[in-house]
């Protein structure tokens, strides 16, 4: 049988970053650029060959490396062009089906939390108790201070202020503090901030906060907890939670992804006729001189 061999050059390279563009889920949620430094004074170009009938045969030209690259695409649709089993395809499909609801699902509630922990601090942490009660805390509590190691965004009139300062202004009504991610975060994290829980005290000045030991390793923290911090506390803790498992869902997803394209590069090799026309994957790590430990991504290539 009259044959002919075509040599074409092909390279497949940063295979994290591949894998993101085609999940369309969160790019920001993973590293960025790993590649724009990447020095390709030290890459080798990839050649593999790959065999085709004649024209005077079936006129047929088999592919062996499409169904890894449908699979890396869509799970499943490999495992349908090489027709295997039904439940070959159902499988890795399902589980993609299965991982995008469940990152929808963790991610959307993680997102109601967030909403809704947000409104409590905004009702019941205000600026105000900050300047009025830590003086008073501060007096049995070092850590309980204006010029702390962590600071709020404060503005007066439109002009930024030190938070060491607000002691001098005291409650000027045109002061207030920037609500972003980082206040969010220090309302609820460190004692230098419960003085602005408005359960500190009450009416009569009585405290109604309570001291909390915490265990960080090789030594105990004291925590001033009140009822609507303790509270806060819990609801971040439930979000951070929801957002783990909405992480482990895309690890799940891109894991499919790998699995069900090399189970149907594997399944294409194993029905090809000749031997010679399977596909052999490598990989390799890519050099940068300017990334960490000289690693700027992974290289992935096929020679058929």
């Amino acid at each position: 049988m009259a044959m002919k061999t075509e040599t074409i050059s092909r390279s497949y390279s940063v295979f994290n970053q591949f894998f993101l563009s085609l999940l369309v889920i969160s790019a920001s949620g993973f590293g960025k650029g790993i590649l724009d430094n990447y020095y390709r004074g030290f890459e080798t170009p990839i050649y593999s060959t790959m065999t085709v009938q004649d024209s005077t045969d079936s006129m047929a030209i088999v592919y062996h490396g499409r169904p890894l690259v449908m699979s890396l695409v869509v799970p499943g649709l490999g495992q349908y062009y090489n027709r295997e089993a039904w439940w070959r395809t159902s499988l890795f499909a399902g589980i993609e089906l299965f991982g995008l609801y469940s990152y929808w699902n963790w991610s959307t509630r993680a997102e109601d939390i967030r909403i809704n922990y947000e409104k409590y601090a905004d009702q019941h942490w205000t600026l105000e108790n900050f300047i009025t009660n830590t003086p008073v805390l501060g007096v049995s509590y070092a850590d309980v201070r204006f010029g702390g190691t962590h600071h709020l965004i404060l503005e007066l009139n439109g002009v930024l202020i030190a938070q060491d300062t607000l002691g001098q202004l005291g409650n000027d009504p045109g002061l207030i503090v920037l609500r972003d991610r980082d206040f969010y975060e220090n309302i609820g994290k460190y004692d230098q901030f419960v003085g602005g829980w408005d359960d500190v005290y009450d009416q009569d000045g009585n405290p109604l906060y309570w001291e909390k030991q915490k265990d960080v390793g090789d030594s105990t923290e004291i925590l001033i907890m009140t009822r609507h911090r303790d509270n806060y506390l819990s609801q971040r803790a439930k979000n951070n939670s929801y957002l783990k498992m909405a992480k482990f869902a895309v690890s799940a997803i891109m894991f499919n992804h790998v699995a069900s394209a090399f189970e149907a590069l594997w399944s294409s090799n194993r029905n090809s006729i000749e031997r010679r026309n399977k596909v052999k994957p490598t990989m390799g790590l890519i050099y940068d001189r300017k990334a960490p430990y000289g690693i700027g991504g992974i290289a992935f290539a096929l020679t058929w």
